[in-house]
């Protein structure tokens, strides 16, 4: 699904089984509807002609510039993205208000299952995103989110679940490609709160100092990684390594 200037999506449902890149175009808005992206390459993808990945795609990409102007912003609807190259990549800013979004991002460190270049914020919704650890970059803004790195990958398949400190359960997914790096956001999470991340058999506890948690170290291509409190000693590279504490496994 592509648009050379703005490409905003309401309400209906659309299924893309099969793409290269998913939804692309300069400004895009998604307010409502069911969506369902399967895409070879960026699952969506704003302003793609300084994408690297958009070097050997059809026609027409090209002819976007890298520009803070340009945005992906979601506010509503049902938005699950298969991707083999980043999950949401905006090479400006990217806007979440609300929505529920599940990504399911690249497994190779070259993409990562968020990507922008501007600014990435998140202020309502629900957020699950899982990819890998070597470009891997979280959101800002005022509704708490957490990025936590592993320090091996995980088999498509494993169980995530973070509950919080009376075992209610926050947020579960099954990732269903190899993943090694996570970003959870949902207005549930409270700044104070502790909480306990489970993969597969690995326990890790989480506390959120501040509305942002990054076990990461700088970070994504551009080292635009939420940087709030929380973050544990024994912070990686590129991308970054997990800290936290183990609680078992």
């Amino acid at each position: 699904m592509h648009a050379d200037n703005a490409l905003t999506i309401s309400d209906g449902k659309i299924a893309i089984d099969t793409s290269y890149e998913g939804i692309e175009g300069a400004e895009i808005t998604i307010s409502g509807g069911t969506i369902d992206v399967t895409a070879a390459d960026d699952g969506l993808n704003a302003a793609g002609g300084n994408d690297g990945s958009s070097v050997n795609g059809r026609m027409g990409q090209n002819e976007f510039a890298a520009d803070a102007s340009v945005n992906i912003t979601i506010a509503g609807g049902s938005l699950t993205v298969d991707a083999s190259g980043d999950g949401i990549d905006s090479n400006g800013n990217l806007t979440i208000a609300g929505g529920t979004i599940t990504v399911n991002g690249p497994s190779e460190n070259g993409n990562g299952a968020l990507d922008y270049n501007g600014t990435g914020e998140i202020s309502g919704g629900t957020i699950f995103a899982a990819g890998s650890s070597g470009m891997a970059q979280g959101l800002n803004g005022p509704q708490a989110s957490i990025l936590y790195n592993l320090t091996a990958a995980q088999d498509a398949g494993t169980e995530v679940t973070l509950t919080d400190s009376s075992g209610n359960t926050v947020a579960k997914l099954t990732p269903g490609k190899q993943f090694q790096s996570i970003v959870i956001s949902t207005e549930e999470l409270k700044q104070s709160e502790t909480y306990t991340l489970t993969v597969g058999s690995e326990v890790y506890s989480i506390t959120l100092t501040d509305t942002q948690y990054s076990n990461a170290g700088a970070g994504g291509m551009d080292g635009k990684m939420p940087t709030g409190g929380g973050q544990p000693s024994g912070k990686g590279g590129m991308g970054g390594f997990a800290g936290g504490t183990t609680t078992n496994g």
